[in-house]
């Protein structure tokens, strides 16, 4: 006789123990206490790392691009230089 937690009665007290006022017991399959925070964590870790490769990636790419602009310019003021004393 299986009855919802709500239609329990008293009798069903007496004989089986139950108390409404008492904790539920701990669910052996879902997530212990705490772990939510512990996941809220890691998620922002996550997230922060992949935040700070992508940002990584685009500044070597800024950095080369300003090594070979740097090279241009300087290339480009020597040829105006020769140039200039012709």
């Amino acid at each position: 006789n299986h009855r919802l937690p709500d239609q329990i009665t008293h009798s069903d007290v007496r004989k089986t123990g139950l108390d409404r006022n008492k904790a539920a017991p701990p669910d052996v399959h879902g997530a212990e206490e705490g772990e939510g925070p512990m996941w809220a964590i890691i998620g922002w870790l996550v997230a922060i790392w992949i935040v700070l490769a992508v940002v990584g990636a685009v500044v070597k790419g800024l950095f080369w691009l300003a090594v070979i602009g740097g090279l241009l310019l300087a290339g480009t003021a020597a040829y105006g230089a020769i140039k200039s004393k012709r």
